[in-house]
């Protein structure tokens, strides 16, 4: 895995979570720190495509809007993290969370737009494909939200679930 690329990708993104007077937010720094040691194990060693850092923002994402409810970032269980990321409707409960947190769209918070960034849907155009990270596959149409969910939920259901008797990684309690 190339953890250096990881962390400074993660070092970027923490630096998009604004305060309210322009500071970065100790909850989302702490929040994309956390996504980042929880997908640690999974980080490729080459980026072929963008999932990864999908991945680790819608993540990063979650843990800050679940954070307050559950006694931190660090305290969010995995069953919520995975039930959200695997769940329907993780752009509106993101925008509940948020909202119930104080991070509103168009109030000049970043957190916030990057979810809207990533949850809206655009139609690729031949242009796009030359500009996307992943030189061996390009992802369809549609939010970003969707791929960095699913890459996310997968990949913590590989490396932080205990294995079945017969080795496989399975969903594991709900």
């Amino acid at each position: 895995m190339n953890v250096e690329v990881l962390w400074w990708t993660a070092g970027r993104l923490a630096a998009r979570g604004d305060g309210t007077d322009g500071a970065v937010a100790p909850e989302w720094g702490q929040a994309v720190h956390r996504a980042a040691q929880l997908l640690q194990p999974a980080w490729p060693e080459e980026m072929s495509d963008n999932d990864p850092v999908l991945g680790l923002e819608v993540l990063a994402l979650l843990l800050y809007a679940r954070g307050d409810e559950h006694g931190g970032v660090g305290k969010v269980p995995l069953d919520v993290l995975l039930g959200d990321l695997e769940g329907d409707g993780l752009a509106e409960l993101l925008r509940r969370r948020l909202a119930a947190r104080g991070d509103h769209a168009g109030a000049g918070r970043r957190v916030t737009e990057l979810l809207e960034s990533l949850a809206t849907y655009r139609e690729l155009s031949a242009d796009d494909e030359a500009d996307l990270p992943g030189l061996g596959r390009t992802h369809p149409a549609g939010p970003n939200l969707e791929w960095g969910s699913g890459w996310a939920a997968s990949m913590l259901r590989w490396h932080h679930r205990p294995a079945t008797p017969s080795g496989e990684r399975g969903p594991g309690p709900s």
